[in-house]
């Protein structure tokens, strides 16, 4: 997360009502930018976005046509671009360890259809 973003996109997210684990690690863009495997960890957004509640951040569904047939599932966590300096710095540096906290919650390891928890 980078506050030079353009505004409106953000970090790819694949919702997990719409596609399975198999499925996201068969997307092509995916593959090319982490690998033919890679990990994928499963959030709750209402969890995701508690801290940043006050910040304008979101996570809003945005098709992706390079998703092909999954585009539909694909949404973008957004808004940090417009926090500003360093203290904008801060909170999306705040953010950031916070997902990875809750990603220990329930992992996917490179290649596992399985998840798993570090607690």
């Amino acid at each position: 997360m980078k506050q030079k973003h353009e505004p409106g996109d953000g970090v790819s997210l694949g919702i997990a009502g719409l596609i399975t684990v198999p499925q996201m690690r068969s997307i092509a863009c995916l593959r090319e930018s982490y690998g033919p495997e890679f990990g994928i960890a499963e959030l709750n957004v209402r969890e995701a976005l508690q801290p940043a509640t006050d910040s304008g951040i979101s996570i809003l569904q945005k098709d992706d046509p390079e998703w092909a047939e999954f585009q539909g599932a694909h949404a973008v966590l957004t808004g940090y671009q417009a926090l500003p300096g360093n203290a904008g710095r801060r909170r999306i540096s705040e953010l950031q360890r916070h997902l990875v906290k809750l990603a220990r919650k329930r992992f996917y390891p490179p290649g596992a259809q399985t998840a798993l928890s570090a607690e």
